[in-house]
């Protein structure tokens, strides 16, 4: 935070003096019985709800910046995951359309094997969507 020069400060406070010396003499001129109340504070000063409230949104700031990482870091670990799992699927269907190396699977098991695959990864993309960037916000 930056300082506030004195002669600032002390240009406030002298202000604020001769404001309080005016209300008095308007008050006692006028006959008012109760003065006005204003909120006079010197330059840079903050009342203790302005502080919560700062402190609050500052805390909120970092909430949705740790929300966001995790988000960031859960997404990459998932591409990654369902990469490796489509590569796998495409090597093992490879393996099976040229019949390298002796591999073969029955075509029930094989076909069941890339459905299942196929749903799987759509399941999953599905679900990180649905629950890492919802709707509704949660707050």
């Amino acid at each position: 935070m930056t300082e506030i020069p004195e002669s600032f400060s002390k240009r406030n406070t002298d202000l604020s003096e001769r404001f309080k010396e005016i209300r008095a003499s308007l008050v006692h001129q006028q006959g008012i019985k109760r003065p006005l109340q204003y909120n006079i504070r010197p330059f840079g000063e903050r009342s203790i709800q302005e502080k919560i409230a700062l402190e609050k949104g500052q805390l909120e700031n970092r909430a949705f910046e740790q929300d966001i990482g995790l988000k960031k870091n859960t997404l990459f670990i998932l591409f990654w995951f369902l990469a490796a799992e489509t590569v796998a699927i495409f090597v093992i269907a490879f393996f099976q359309g040229f019949k390298t190396g002796g591999f073969e699977i029955e075509g029930w098991s094989f076909r069941l094997l890339i459905t299942a695959t196929i749903t799987q990864i759509t399941v999953m993309l599905l679900i990180a969507v649905k629950h890492l960037f919802p709707n509704k916000p949660v707050m």
